[in-house]
């Protein structure tokens, strides 16, 4: 029998992460590892930013209407196999979807704010399944590894349609196989990518992309000497910045001493020189007028 999410379990739960009892003033739910079948009861929580539902055996989104608040949804290695019910989260900047039976990306365009969605290692395999992405145009961080994806022109097509996209995941689908110098075509297609699949795009490798799109191996090796005369004047231009700044800072060193900051008036001298006798004639230690001579 499938775990309940009920109300009394979801107070215990926020005092086991010393959390609010008042469901309305947290901002985090930690929902995880729980084997829930549905979300339900958390119609008192319209405050929460941060949902954690990941390792449960959630099949549907519907329960989260009301944390109109939410930006962050974890919901990896569920059952979801239909992402709706999300209308009403205008906020929802980050989705995690990996590892559930999603077949089709669907109902994200609702969320204006979303920039970064995870939904490797699940059963997206034609072109319809990715179509709706075009609408997505926010996306800056997407996750398509390891699902089913075959047609690799399809795929390209799509990802131009997102301006923003700096991070991409597409590794482990057959399509990456059909895609001609896989890394150089999509680097040359996606001129604001910074990561693929794991590794980061430097300028290096953006310029060498290019490069080669434009004008193949030839260009490639002109690119190359090109960089490698960009890199030695860059280096030439901070060794040069840190001389002149061990040369300034040699000559602060060396800076003469003002000749009147030695200067000094000889009477303070010889009147600090003088102690000042504090014992008056008429001043003697206690216990001296008692002494007797013999």
């Amino acid at each position: 029998m499938a775990a309940i999410m009920s109300k009394v379990w979801l107070q215990e739960q926020c005092k086991k992460y010393k959390q609010y009892h008042s469901p309305h003033l947290n901002d985090k739910l930690y929902l995880q590892n729980q084997g829930f079948s549905a979300i339900e009861n958390l119609e008192e929580y319209t405050e929460v930013k941060i949902a954690y539902l990941e390792c449960n055996c959630i099949e549907s989104l519907t329960g989260l209407q009301h944390m109109t608040k939410l930006r962050t949804l974890v919901a990896h290695k569920n059952n979801i196999k239909k992402i709706e019910h999300l209308n009403d989260l205008k906020m929802l900047d980050s989705i995690d979807l990996s590892d559930n039976a999603l077949a089709k990306l669907e109902n994200l365009s609702c969320c204006p704010k979303l920039t970064s969605l995870n939904v490797a290692n699940n059963h997206l395999k034609t072109n319809e399944s990715i179509h709706h992405l075009k609408e997505c145009n926010n996306i800056r961080v997407l996750d398509l590894s390891h699902n089913k994806l075959e047609d690799g022109e399809y795929v390209l097509e799509v990802l131009k349609t997102l301006p923003f996209l700096s991070c991409l995941y597409l590794s482990g689908n057959p399509c990456v196989r059909s895609i001609s110098n896989y890394r150089r075509t999509l680097i040359s297609m996606l001129p604001g990518l910074k990561h693929l699949d794991h590794s980061p795009v430097f300028w290096t490798e953006q310029i060498y992309a290019n490069a080669w799109a434009n004008g193949g191996d030839e260009a490639v090796e002109l690119a190359r000497e090109e960089v490698s005369k960009t890199i030695k004047e860059m280096e030439r231009t901070q060794f040069e910045g840190m001389r002149m700044l061990q040369a300034q800072a040699v000559k602060e060193r060396l800076v003469p001493i003002d000749a009147t900051l030695l200067q000094f008036d000889e009477n303070e001298l010889i009147a600090s020189s003088v102690t000042p006798n504090t014992t008056t004639n008429c001043e003697q230690p206690l216990g001296l007028e008692n002494n007797v001579h013999i």
